[in-house]
C-alpha cells in the first residue's frame, strides 16, 4: 500500500516537471505588446479627452467673461494654439483650429446664442445644431460650470455629463474612427474687437481693451461760466468699466447722452463755491485707475494775446487843430528810449500813434482826452489808419496794416494811463500798456503871447492821415 502511494505521488511529480518544462518554451512577446497597446492606448484616449475638456472649459471661460464685461488684452499664436490675455489678468490657451488626432474625432460641442444668451449644443453632421438638454429637457446655459465629456471605454463613444460627473448621457458620437474638428474652428481679430469662430456657425465677439483714457473735451482750464450757465462738452472715454464723478459744492456734473453736462450754481446759492476742480475717476477692468480733472470758475475768462507789451518810454508831439476842429498828436511809445537819430536800439518793441481829439486843457502840457480811441477816422475822438509791426520772420522792420485797434486813455495822478488792444493783418493779436509821466512837445503855431487858439504847425508837421507801429523782437 505504501509502495502504491509512493509509485502515485511519482507520477504525479513527473506530470508537474513536464509540465514545467512546456511552459518553459512558450514565448508571451505577443501578449505584452498587446498590453502594452492597450494601455498606450487608454492613455491616449485619455489625453484625447482631457484635450477636449480643456477647449469646453476654455470656451465657457471666454463666454463668461464677455458676460461680466472682461475685454481682450491681446492674444499670441504659440504654435500649437493661440493664448488669449485678458484684462481680469488671466489667460487661457485654446488649439489653433486644427483637426484632432489622427484616429480620433472630438464630440461636435459648441454653443448657440439665443437673446443674448448662450447655451451649450451639438453641431450635427448636416450642420444644424441641437441643443444639450439637463434630465428635466431644459436647455443648458453656460455657466460657471462647464459639462463634462468622457469615453466610454466599452462602447466607444463620448459620454456628456451636466451635473458634475453623477450622471453621464451617452451622445452617440464615436471617439474613433476618423479625423474631427477642434472646438475652436479659427480666432480673428480687428482694431476693436475678437472674434472666436466656433464649429458651426457661431462667432464669440469680445471687445479688446480699449487704453483707459479721458478727455473733457475742451482745451479752457480753468472752464469758465456765468452763474446759473450749463455747458455741454464733447467728451471722450475708453477702457472705463466703473467711473465716479466729484464737484466743488454747488455745481452739477454728469455724463449724458448729449455730452458731459456742467452747470455752475445760480447766483443766489449764497452755499455754492465759486471755483473748484471737477474729477472724474475711473476704473478699467483690469483694475488700472485713472483720474481727469477740469477746473471750473464763475466769471470771465481772461483774455490771451499773440503779443503782449507793458511800454515804458514815450516820446509825444502835438500838432495842433487840422483845420477839422479836432487835433492831433502822435505818441512813440516803446520799452526802450529812442537813440538821438531817431532810431530804436536792436530789440525794441515800439508802437507809433497817431491820435485826433479835443483842443487840450492846458496848453503848456498838451494831453488828449481821457477816453477810447478807435481805428477810424469819424468821431471826434479816435485814430486813423495805422500800420502794424515787425515780425521776426518777414526781417527787422517790416511794417503791416492794422485792422482793428482800440486805445484807452486815463489819467491818475501825474501818470497817463494807456490799455490798448489792436489786431494786424496776419491775425495777430497785441496787447500794450502803458502808465507813466508824459511831457509833450507842442509842435503847433501857438504863441502864448497872443492867447490864440493853437493852429496847425509847419514845417515839423507830419501827415496825419498815417500812423504805423513797430515791433521788433
Amino acid at each position: 500500500m505504501i509502495k502504491a502511494s509512493f509509485w502515485r505521488i511519482t507520477s504525479i511529480l513527473c506530470a508537474l516537471a513536464t509540465m514545467a518544462a512546456v511552459y518553459s518554451c512558450y514565448d508571451d512577446t505577443d501578449l505584452k505588446n498587446s498590453l502594452e497597446d492597450l494601455t498606450d492606448r487608454v492613455e491616449e484616449l485619455e489625453d484625447f479627452r482631457d484635450q477636449v475638456q480643456s477647449e469646453i472649459a476654455s470656451l465657457n471661460d471666454i463666454i463668461n467673461k464677455l458676460q461680466k464685461q472682461v475685454t481682450v488684452d491681446n492674444f499670441v499664436f504659440n504654435g500649437d494654439g493661440y493664448t488669449i490675455n485678458f484684462s481680469d489678468g488671466s489667460k487661457i490657451t485654446i488649439s489653433n483650429g486644427e483637426d484632432g488626432k489622427d484616429g480620433m474625432t472630438p464630440p461636435s460641442i459648441t454653443v448657440i446664442e439665443s437673446n443674448g444668451v448662450y447655451y451649450w449644443a451639438y453641431l450635427n453632421a448636416d450642420g444644424t445644431t441641437t441643443p444639450i438638454r439637463d434630465k428635466d429637457g431644459n436647455r443648458i446655459p453656460v455657466t460657471d460650470q462647464a459639462p463634462l465629456v468622457r469615453i466610454n471605454q466599452t462602447t466607444g463613444n463620448w459620454e456628456i455629463s451636466t451635473d458634475g460627473g453623477l450622471s453621464w448621457q451617452d451622445t452617440g458620437m464615436p471617439s474613433t474612427g476618423g479625423s474631427g474638428q477642434s472646438v475652436f474652428a479659427d480666432v480673428t481679430e480687428d482694431e476693436n474687437y475678437v472674434y472666436f469662430h466656433l464649429l458651426g456657425d457661431t462667432v464669440i465677439t469680445v471687445p479688446k481693451t480699449a487704453e483707459l483714457s479721458f478727455s473733457f473735451g475742451t482745451d479752457e482750464d480753468p472752464l469758465f461760466f456765468e452763474a446759473g450757465e450749463s455747458k455741454t462738452l464733447d467728451y471722450r472715454m475708453s477702457g472705463a468699466v466703473e467711473v465716479a464723478i466729484s464737484k466743488p459744492e454747488g455745481w452739477k456734473a454728469s455724463i449724458e447722452s448729449a455730452g458731459f453736462v456742467i452747470t455752475a450754481p445760480a447766483a443766489d446759492n449764497s452755499f455754492a463755491e465759486t471755483e473748484g476742480t471737477i474729477s472724474v475717476f475711473m476704473v478699467a477692468a483690469n483694475g488700472q485707475s485713472l483720474i481727469s480733472r477740469l477746473d471750473v470758475m464763475i466769471g470771465s475768462a481772461p483774455v490771451e494775446y499773440d503779443y503782449e507789451f507793458e511800454l515804458s518810454h514815450v516820446v509825444a508831439q502835438y500838432y495842433g487843430n487840422d483845420y477839422t476842429d479836432t487835433h492831433n498828436w502822435v505818441f512813440y511809445f516803446s520799452d526802450q528810449p529812442l537813440n538821438d537819430d531817431w532810431t530804436y536800439p536792436a530789440g525794441t518793441n515800439s508802437y507809433t500813434l497817431d491820435l485826433y481829439s479835443y483842443a487840450p486843457d492846458n496848453i503848456d502840457n498838451p494831453l488828449p482826452a481821457a477816453g477810447e480811441y478807435v481805428l477810424d477816422d469819424n468821431g471826434d475822438v479816435y485814430m486813423t489808419v495805422a500800420w502794424a509791426m515787425t515780425y521776426p520772420s518777414l526781417g527787422n522792420g517790416y511794417v503791416a496794416m492794422l485792422n482793428d485797434a482800440s486805445i484807452n486813455i486815463s489819467y491818475e495822478g501825474d501818470n497817463m494811463v494807456l490799455d490798448g488792444v489792436m489786431t494786424d493783418a496776419y491775425g495777430k493779436t497785441h496787447h500794450i500798456t502803458f502808465s507813466n509821466p508824459v511831457s509833450v512837445t507842442n509842435y503847433s503855431s501857438y504863441d502864448p503871447g497872443t492867447g490864440e487858439d493853437p493852429q496847425p504847425g509847419d514845417g515839423l508837421n507830419i501827415d496825419a492821415t498815417y500812423a504805423y507801429g513797430k515791433l521788433q523782437q
